[in-house]
């Protein structure tokens, strides 16, 4: 005899048994922990990424600042590990005009080594250190000179310095600021070249190739014709440990090398540090003559 249907189509219907609904719920969870892990995993490494490539993205405009700002260094005034103060070409200032003949000598400013005709150009040189100036080298010999006065600062005759340039970097505020002084004024113009900076630091070094009248065991304690801050340091008459501050004429004549060396954190959340350690050296901080 077959039992009712009602009673069959309980039978087929049976719920799952605790052990059943246990095994069933475990599985569940287990899956939703490996997708949970996967996505986040996903989402670190491209938070990570994103991180990553906006970091280099800030240190690669850094660097185009820091290098324009530093190609028309031309004496450093005085450095140490978060500071760097500096001349730079008279081009710089706000009221230099390329195009304008200051002399009247026919030559625009940018093609003119002497923009303003007070005999202090790039053809004039001081041979021995004396003072004594000898149109060694005439301006057509020299032509990637040209537009630059390098011994001239003082391009519109008013008796001081035309531009100052510094760099300091704000610890409190992991930020590398620049901002400049014209004609010795007041700074101003102060610019963020980038934030969230950490283990910032300059470093200098140079060399006495091309220096005249300078003994070498002077500044050289190793005789390799190449100068170390250290060595630098000591030039000034007291010998200092390495790191302290640039600011006599005899330490910072040297320089001709400067190293930049920083990190950048973008996210404070996320251990990704974008590091650069570059190493520039000045054009014109190497052509200018270097006297007292």
């Amino acid at each position: 005899m077959n039992p009712p249907r009602s009673h069959r189509a309980r039978a087929g219907a049976r719920g799952l048994t605790l052990a059943e609904l246990v095994v069933t719920s475990f599985v569940i969870g287990l899956m939703a922990v490996v997708v949970s892990l996967f996505v986040t995993q996903t989402v670190r490494s491209l938070t990570r990424g994103s991180a990553r490539q906006k970091g280099q993205d800030l240190v690669r405009y850094a660097m185009v600042v820091l290098e324009r700002d530093f190609n028309d260094m031309t004496e450093v005034r005085q450095g140490d590990l978060t500071t760097l103060e500096f001349y730079m070409d008279s081009r710089r200032a706000p009221w230099y005009d390329p195009f304008a003949d200051t002399d009247a000598d026919g030559l625009v400013n940018y093609m003119d080594p002497d923009d303003d005709g007070d005999a202090l150009e790039a053809g004039w040189f001081d041979g021995d250190g004396r003072g004594i100036l000898s149109f060694a080298n005439a301006p057509a010999a020299v032509p990637w000179r040209s537009g630059f006065d390098l011994d001239d600062d003082d391009e519109n005759g008013d008796g001081n310095r035309d531009v100052i340039c510094r760099y300091r970097y704000l610890a409190s505020s992991q930020t590398i600021v620049a901002d400049f002084r014209y004609d010795e004024g007041g700074w101003t113009d102060e610019k963020t070249i980038l934030t969230r900076v950490t283990n910032f630091a300059f470093d200098y070094r140079g060399s006495i190739d091309g220096l005249q009248g300078v003994p070498v065991g002077s500044a050289d304690t190793n005789n390799d014709r190449l100068l170390s801050w250290d060595e630098m340091e000591d030039l000034d008459g007291t010998a200092g440990p390495g790191g302290t501050i640039l600011n006599n004429f005899n330490e910072r004549r040297y320089v001709s090398i400067v190293s930049v060396n920083f990190q950048v954190r973008v996210n404070p959340k996320i251990d990704v540090f974008t590091p650069i350690r570059t190493e520039m050296s000045p054009p014109l901080l190497s052509v200018k003559r270097k006297y007292p």
